[in-house]
C-alpha cells in the first residue's frame, strides 16, 4: 500500500542525507573526474596529424590565402609560402575517430558515475537502516559490486545492439539487388516490431540506469537480478514511479536552487569585501575564480542530491512492489554471519574422533 505522506517525509530527508561526508566527497570526486575526462578526450585536445596539400589557384578564393583557423571538426589552415598557396589538412579529424573519442568519453563517464552513485546509494541505504555508513566501507562495497552494475547496464545495451544487427540483416537483400515490393511488405512489420523492442529496452535503460547502481549495492543479486528488479519496479507500478519521479524532481530542483542562490550570495559578499583592495585586473581574476568554485560546489551538491533521491525512490518502489521493509539492506561481507559447515558423513566420518556425550544426570 502506497502512502503519499510517508513517501513525502522520506523524500524530504534528501537534503539532510545529502549533506553528509560520504555523498559530498563521492560527488565532488566524480564531478572533477568527469570534467577531466571531458577536457582530456575532447576532440579539440587531440593533436592533429597534418599533411600539406597544394591548393589550385582557380579553386581558392581570396580569403583562403590568409591564415584562417576554422572549427575543430573541419580544421584547415591556409598559408602563403614562397608565393604558393598551401593548406594544412588534419588527418586526425576524421568522423570515425571523432566518434571513437566521444564513445570512450561517454563510457568512462558512465563508469565514474556508476561507481560514485553506488557509494552514495550505499551510504544513504545504511543511513536509513541505522547502520554504520563509514566512507571506506561504502567504497569497498561499491568496488565489489561495480561489475554487477556495469553488467546490468551492458545487458540491455548488448540486446539493443543485437536487435539492431538483426534489423540490418533484414535489409541485406536491398544491398545485393533482391529488394522488391514483396520483400518490403514481408520484412517491414518484422523490422518495425524489432525496432519497437529495441526502443523500449533503450528507453528503459536511459530512465533506469541510475537505479542499477542503487540496486547493485542494496540487493544481494547478480546483474540479471538487478536488471529484472529495476524493470519490474518501473513497469509494474508506472504511476507510482512517475509520481515519485515528479516529487523527486521538485525537491531536487528546490534544493539545487537554494544552493545556487547561497553560492551567488556568498560570492557577492566576498567580492564586496575584496573590491576596495583589488585592482581591476585582480578583481576580474578573483571573480572568475569565485565563480568557478561556486559552479563546482553547486554541481557537487546537485549530484549528491540526485543520487540520494534516486536511492530513496528505489527503496520506496521496492516497498510498494515487493513489500520489503525500507531499511532492508544487504550486509557487507565483513558483517555476514558465517554458515555452519556441512556435517562430515560417510567414509570421511570414520576418521573423526567420536563426540563425547555429556554425562547423564
Amino acid at each position: 500500500m502506497f502512502a503519499l505522506g510517508a513517501a513525502l517525509r522520506m523524500l524530504g530527508r534528501a537534503g539532510s542525507l545529502a549533506f553528509a561526508a560520504t555523498p559530498l566527497i563521492a560527488a565532488f570526486v566524480a564531478v572533477l573526474l568527469t570534467a577531466s575526462i571531458d577536457w582530456a578526450l575532447s576532440p579539440r585536445r587531440v593533436v592533429p596529424i597534418l599533411e600539406i596539400k597544394p591548393i589550385q589557384a582557380d579553386s581558392v578564393s581570396s580569403a583562403a590565402s590568409q591564415a584562417t583557423l576554422r572549427s575543430w571538426s573541419d580544421l584547415s589552415l591556409g598559408v602563403r609560402l614562397a608565393g604558393n598557396d598551401l593548406v594544412l589538412i588534419s588527418a586526425a579529424q576524421e568522423p570515425l575517430r571523432e566518434k571513437a573519442w566521444r564513445g570512450l568519453k561517454w563510457l568512462l563517464t558512465i563508469v565514474v558515475w556508476l561507481f560514485a552513485g553506488s557509494i552514495i546509494a550505499r551510504s544513504v541505504a545504511l543511513d536509513v537502516a541505522g547502520r554504520n555508513k563509514s566512507f571506506p566501507r561504502c567504497v569497498r562495497h561499491a568496488i565489489s559490486r561495480l561489475p554487477c552494475s556495469l553488467g546490468a547496464v551492458g545487458i540491455p545495451l548488448v540486446a539493443t545492439a543485437l536487435l539492431g544487427f538483426v534489423i540490418a540483416v533484414t535489409g541485406l537483400p536491398g544491398v545485393v539487388g533482391w529488394w522488391d515490393e514483396s520483400w518490403v511488405t514481408l520484412v517491414s512489420p518484422i523490422a518495425l516490431v524489432l525496432g519497437l523492442i529495441a526502443a523500449f529496452l533503450f528507453a528503459v535503460l536511459i530512465i533506469g540506469w541510475p537505479f542499477f547502481a542503487v540496486a547493485s549495492v542494496v540487493e544481494d543479486a547478480d546483474s540479471f537480478g538487478v536488471l529484472s528488479r529495476v524493470y519490474s519496479f518501473l513497469i509494474s507500478r508506472p504511476g507510482i514511479a512517475l509520481l515519485l519521479a515528479i516529487l523527486g524532481l521538485l525537491i531536487g530542483t528546490a534544493l539545487t536552487e537554494v544552493a545556487r542562490w547561497l553560492g551567488e550570495l556568498a560570492q557577492w559578499l566576498v567580492m564586496l569585501s575584496w573590491q576596495p583592495l583589488l585592482g581591476i585586473d585582480a578583481e576580474h581574476r578573483a571573480a572568475a575564480a569565485l565563480a568557478g568554485w561556486t559552479i563546482l560546489g553547486v554541481r557537487t551538491w546537485a549530484s549528491a542530491v540526485f543520487w540520494v533521491l534516486v536511492t530513496l525512490i528505489y527503496l520506496l518502489l521496492r516497498e510498494v512492489v515487493d513489500g520489503a521493509p525500507i531499511d532492508l539492506v544487504t550486509p557487507d561481507d565483513d558483517d555476514r554471519v558465517p554458515k555452519d559447515p556441512f556435517p562430515v558423513v560417510g567414509l570421511a566420518a570414520m576418521n573423526q574422533p567420536p563426540e563425547e556425550l555429556p554425562p547423564s544426570s
